[in-house]
């Protein structure tokens, strides 16, 4: 099989550092900037990158990987989307064959270019870290993608894989520290428990592994076999076991309340409401009882109606939109504090319920009739 083609996405690279710690460097390429030079501390992507040297290096894989670091930042100055963007078309561009990145957007509106992009190919498997606090971040809450997160718990397996996330990330590692991140710490003073960053390379090491010994191309499908050994014995995730503390700032939340069944029609009605939103530049996330599966692109999502309080409190603090609409049935959700309940608005045209939504929240109602 020929060398896998591995691509780490993230901050500027510090080879020289890496010296530090490694006696025989592999050929790295680094673009666009090349390497970083006389910076102070450490780099989160020099700390990636050694994460993943040493995996490779356990996993005894050296010489059978090429290795590119695509920087997104120069010298460290801020990240930018589209140097993410940039990044992911020049992996795509050169069929790398596994790419690890430890960095994200959380605004939604950027999910569908993201997507596309990635979607563009079925030769690349990207390897994303989830949020540290739990937000949703974008690429690794992707259909396409493989989301990766630190456990909280050590005393689960090494791999645990999530049936239908709430976060759209599928695998929960279980690792530990990697030696060459102690000794990064102890030089450079800094600690990492708890980071999703660092736990990628670790996981992108083990894909490699697998894929080499298989002698097969790694999917998405094939690497959460490959973890967790038995697709079909998934260990099912409590959906909001990691719901956070909502922030005064929060989210406003509206009930869109049905007396009777949730028909497909006022589902579909539903969407356009939460369509015409997103089309006045208030990103809006629908949150209803008959949805199946979660669309992390679009901000549709499942309410769990056994933990409906749960679900709506978890979705308000993970999302980045403007405001959420719910759609339930008057008895499925009783006493929840909504921001607003909205119980005859399924008659009305779709303007004049945005409008009295907008209002109720002293927005503008510029919006022009339509249904």
């Amino acid at each position: 099989m020929r060398e896998i083609k591995i691509c780490i996405i993230d901050e500027s690279v510090e080879v020289n550092k890496l010296e530090d710690f490694f006696s025989n460097i592999p050929p790295i390429n680094i673009v666009p900037y090349g390497e970083s030079q006389n910076i102070s501390g450490i780099s989160h992507g020099t700390i990636c990158l050694a994460i993943l040297l040493e995996a490779l290096k356990e996993e005894k894989l050296i010489g059978k990987v090429s290795l590119t670091h695509y920087s997104v930042t120069e010298n460290r100055e801020p990240r930018t989307y589209r140097a993410l963007i940039n990044a992911l078309q020049y992996c795509v561009q050169n069929r790398m064959d596994i790419v690890s990145i430890s960095i994200g957007v959380m605004n939604r509106v950027f999910a569908k270019e993201i997507n596309r992009i990635i979607s563009s190919t079925d030769e690349t498997l990207i390897v994303a870290a989830a949020s540290n606090d739990g937000k949703l971040t974008y690429p690794a809450a992707l259909p396409c993608v493989l989301g990766v997160k630190s456990s909280f718990l050590k005393s689960v397996p090494r791999y645990s894989i999530a049936d239908n996330p709430s976060d759209g990330v599928e695998v929960i590692a279980n690792l530990p520290k990697s030696s060459v991140m102690e000794k990064m710490e102890k030089q450079h003073i800094f600690l990492s428990e708890y980071s999703n960053s660092f736990i990628v390379p670790q996981v992108c090491a083990k894909i490699v592994s697998e894929s080499l010994a298989k002698e097969r191309r790694a999917t998405k499908e094939l690497a959460i076999n490959w973890l967790y050994g038995d697709v079909r014995s998934r260990k099912k995730s409590y959906k909001f076991s990691q719901a956070q503390t909502v922030e005064d700032d929060k989210i406003p939340i509206i009930q869109l309340e049905c007396k009777g069944q949730i028909t497909a029609k006022v589902l579909s009605r539903a969407k356009k409401i939460k369509s015409r939103f997103d089309s006045l530049l208030y990103p809006c996330s629908l949150v209803a009882e008959t949805i199946v599966t979660d669309d992390f692109i679009q901000g549709i999502y499942q309410l769990d109606t056994t933990l409906a309080a749960d679900c709506i409190g978890y979705y308000q603090y993970v999302v980045s939109d403007s405001l959420i609409l719910v759609l339930s049935r008057s008895e499925t959700i009783l006493a929840y504090p909504f921001d607003f309940v909205f119980s005859d608005w399924i008659d009305l045209k779709i303007s004049e319920i945005c409008n009295l939504i907008l209002q109720k929240f002293q927005e503008r109602d510029y919006i022009e009739e339509s249904r």
